[in-house]
């Protein structure tokens, strides 16, 4: 027959008290104990008298916390007399200071097993983190979407109905001729112009025309325009118009220049990133105007000698990339005075179509 191992002792019976001591009956039971077992008091068997002082003091703690008393008494199956264990005194937020919670009585039965406090608390912690946690994803996904989808004021569309009234209204204004340097002359001290909506800057706002001033669409590759006519249709001379460099479509205007003013010769289209040769010049002056159809900025060249400094047969090549003037190659102008329909036209002369050859 096998031996049964003994039972180890409970904390009470460490103390050597009831399961239903108090507090008080605890701490003094403690004491006596304590002075009992002392390493001091037993030189011969120290290693032992510490391991007892240790389950001395093992008990003491668990015993004189109401919580973890409670706890431990549900564990070894120990029911508590009638008398109420004072649990330690907890004031809420906005609860009188006088106020105290009150006392558990320990019971099986319907009532609640101790222990199930603890498991409530950690319970409401954890769902409060988690709320708090998804509050604040929340709050953060609402911050970025609006922080990317919110509208801007620099990317709002201009009104384009209030841009086309403006323009008309630019239009209707008197306007004197350009002269040779292709500045405008000065207006009229009685002229008048129709109002301008309010806060619209006329100089800043581009639209690129869908057609060319003929009612024509623009055309696919670079040549001259449909609907203009020549000024003349031999010559000898070319004109490369290279827009190699440019960012833009370019739309351009070459002129004769005489002692009387300037006279429209061809009018032509050039691709961005392309050039276009012009054929048949007879030998003089010229001067070469361009606008670029995306940003609205509009040039005129220096005065351009055909026959004088250039052989016969030779031809002349002409840069379109500058946009800004700072080439030297050419002068910034303005858009009235690029459409400017007031130079003179050479009368007298047989005006036939011609056509020109676009270089690749």
């Amino acid at each position: 027959m096998h031996d049964v191992p003994p039972r180890p002792k409970t904390h009470y019976e460490i103390l050597e008290v009831e399961p239903g001591a108090s507090a008080d009956d605890l701490k003094a039971a403690f004491r006596i104990l304590s002075r009992r077992h002392h390493p001091d008091r037993h030189p011969a068997h120290p290693d032992a008298a510490a391991r007892i002082m240790a389950s001395i003091n093992v008990a003491y703690d668990v015993l004189s916390d109401p919580d973890r008393r409670a706890d431990y008494d549900w564990q070894i199956g120990v029911s508590q007399p009638s008398t109420p264990v004072q649990r330690r005194s907890r004031v809420r937020p906005g609860q009188p200071g006088g106020a105290v919670r009150a006392p558990y009585t320990a019971s099986t039965g319907a009532a609640a097993v101790p222990g199930e406090f603890s498991r409530r608390r950690r319970a409401m912690a954890v769902r409060r983190l988690m709320a708090a946690s998804v509050l604040s994803c929340l709050v953060g996904l609402f911050i970025i979407g609006w922080v990317v989808l919110a509208p801007d004021g620099s990317g709002t569309e201009p009104d384009l109905s209030r841009i086309q009234d403006a323009r008309v209204s630019q239009a209707s204004r008197p306007m004197a001729s350009a002269g040779e340097g292709g500045q405008a002359g000065a207006r009229g001290e009685g002229s008048t112009s129709a109002p301008v909506a309010k806060g619209l800057d006329i100089d800043k706002v581009h639209i690129r025309p869908l057609e060319s001033p003929t009612g024509m669409p623009w055309p696919s590759v670079s040549g001259e325009l449909a609907g203009y006519e020549r000024l003349f249709a031999t010559g000898s001379h070319g004109l490369l118009l290279d827009n190699r460099l440019g960012p833009s479509d370019v739309f351009v205007k070459v002129y004769q220049v005489d002692g009387v003013g300037l006279a429209a010769a061809r009018h032509a289209f050039v691709r961005a990133r392309d050039r276009l040769l012009l054929n048949d010049f007879p030998p003089g002056a010229y001067e070469v105007r361009y606008l670029s159809l995306d940003t609205g900025q509009s040039l005129r060249s220096l005065r351009l000698q055909l026959g004088a400094s250039v052989a016969d047969g030779a031809t002349l090549e002409f840069r379109l990339d500058d946009m800004q003037g700072r080439s030297g190659r050419a002068v910034p102008i303005t858009q009235d005075v690029f459409h400017d329909s007031g130079l003179k036209s050479k009368s007298g002369r047989q005006l036939s179509i011609g056509t020109a050859d676009p270089v690749r």
